[in-house]
């Protein structure tokens, strides 16, 4: 019986962690999967770069179209903590984590999302379905602070963007019949 994703193709940025579990149940359901990540990590196809780069996201979209011919959905999950950059309370955390944490939480998502909706807007729109799917990946932070153990305000601010940035698509791509979600997990087992 074929999988519910059988000739789709899966874009997931990352290749480790949530990213690499992903990719497996998304190959299991029948998906071609393609990652973008800085290293191979737990994945087999893995297009390396840099996301916090346009010319990666450029190519790595690009090539993904070449060995796949579209993509049906974009999974945004690259990301890292600050914490050792020091991430922590406002009045404590350092310029570093904050820039480093917008750069690889939030802007990486902005140019893959860019080009993969460039991808998914060339497609002709179908008749009764989507044109794509894109799900971004935010934490409950974002939402729901901790106080005491998870006070990394540049952590939750990003993912806040992210929040913010997925209704903002959600809201203008619907017409254009592309799906843009967010799940916004709480703590996580994975390597990070």
């Amino acid at each position: 019986m074929p999988g519910r994703l059988q000739d789709k193709t899966v874009l997931i940025s990352g290749s480790t962690g949530i990213a690499a579990a992903t990719g497996r149940l998304a190959a299991a359901e029948g998906a071609a999967v393609f990652h973008i990540g800085l290293e191979r990590g737990e994945c087999q196809d893995v297009f390396l770069g840099d996301l916090t780069l346009a010319a990666t996201a450029q190519d790595g979209v690009r090539e993904c179209l070449r060995r796949h011919g579209r993509i049906d959905c974009l999974f945004n999950v690259a990301g890292i903590s600050g914490r050792s950059l020091g991430d922590g309370p406002l009045d404590r955390c350092s310029e570093e984590a904050w820039d480093r944490l917008m750069e690889v939480n939030v802007k990486s998502m902005f140019l893959l999302t860019r080009e993969a909706l460039r991808a998914m807007l060339d497609r002709p729109a179908p008749e009764n379905g989507v044109r794509g799917v894109i799900l971004n990946m935010a934490s409950i932070l974002a939402v729901c602070p901790e106080p005491h153990h998870f006070a990394t305000h540049a952590y939750a601010a990003g993912k806040g963007a992210v929040l913010a940035l997925t209704k903002a698509m959600a809201a203008y791509y619907a017409p254009h019949r592309i799906r843009v979600n967010a799940i916004a997990p709480g703590l996580v087992r994975t390597p990070m």
